[in-house]
């Protein structure tokens, strides 16, 4: 099944990067909105991220990971404890980027995320299950009434096959979420994580080096194990709208010091090799995004 993707050829400039003064951003109105995010629970927005930059945070991934051995066990659903890279906060400052999350939310006044990346590596052959792989899930509490919108969100860093262990979903499940609590003991969800056999079928869309994928967070989703030939790239980002002075105050700290986001989902790179580093530098929209200074 292929992925819901939309068209924004010309409303950015790709080369640019997120420079101060940045791009000239056309509307996005009625390309990227929430009427086609809900159809399928996600849409792709397809090169919004300039090759080159996705190449920096490529580099910086594999750097990170330099002397961590052996890189196959570092986790097994891929997830990289690198946050606070300068090519990851050029990639969440980027106009292009914000403007996506901003036509869904109908406001330019955001928060980015600060999140992790993702290195999967081909799965050797006699390490590969014989049916079913990977996860499906949900990040919030789906017996929530009514539903709050929330979304995130996933930048492919490298060409992304539907065999490399990239995001994979539950479009069915998420169109039939109501009926399907409705059959549930007490009417409600009782864990996060379903367990397969699944009764939906598995959708696994492609994606092309800098395309972004924005999910409904309501939409069941995980990601897979890497069963093609190349390492699956991507970098985590979503946005918000913005929150309370002392989520502000935390936020600051977190980019200023190269400290993990608080959270059990977070555990952070023991070696602490961020925090030895200099805090990334942010350009005005980025100082806005983390919520350094007001819209």
């Amino acid at each position: 099944m292929a992925g819901q993707r939309t068209q924004l050829k010309g409303f950015y400039h790709a080369e640019d990067r997120c420079s101060p003064g940045g791009p000239v951003l056309q509307s996005l109105e009625g390309v990227v909105n929430r009427e086609a995010l809900q159809k399928n629970g996600y849409l792709i927005v397809p090169g919004i991220v300039p090759a080159e930059l996705c190449r920096e945070v490529v580099a910086d991934i594999d750097r990170h990971l330099e002397g961590y051995a052996p890189p196959n066990e570092l986790d097994y659903y891929g997830m990289v404890e690198l946050y606070h890279a300068q090519s990851m906060w050029d990639v969440r400052q980027h106009p292009a980027v914000h403007a996506a999350f901003a036509e869904l939310f109908d406001t330019e006044k955001l928060w980015v995320s600060i999140d992790r990346v993702n290195w999967k590596s081909p799965l050797p052959e006699e390490e590969r299950p014989p049916k079913y792989g990977g996860f499906i899930h949900w990040d919030i509490c789906i017996n929530q009434k009514p539903r709050p919108f929330e979304v995130q969100g996933v930048v492919a860093l490298t060409d992304t096959d539907a065999d490399m262990g990239g995001f994979q979903c539950m479009p069915d499940l998420y169109r039939e979420l109501d009926e399907w609590l409705w059959k549930q003991p007490c009417r409600k969800a009782q864990k996060s994580y379903l367990m397969p056999p699944y009764d939906h079928p598995v959708v696994v869309p492609e994606m092309k080096a800098g395309d972004l994928l924005v999910w409904d967070s309501f939409l069941p989703h995980g990601n897979g194990i890497n069963l093609g030939t190349r390492t699956r790239y991507a970098q985590y980002v979503t946005m918000t709208l913005p929150g309370d002075a002392r989520l502000g105050e935390e936020r600051m700290n977190c980019w200023f010091s190269n400290k993990i986001p608080s959270g059990y989902a977070f555990p952070g790179d023991m070696r602490m090799l961020e925090q030895k580093m200099s805090f990334a530098k942010l350009t005005e929209f980025g100082r806005k995004l983390l919520g350094l200074v007001g819209w």
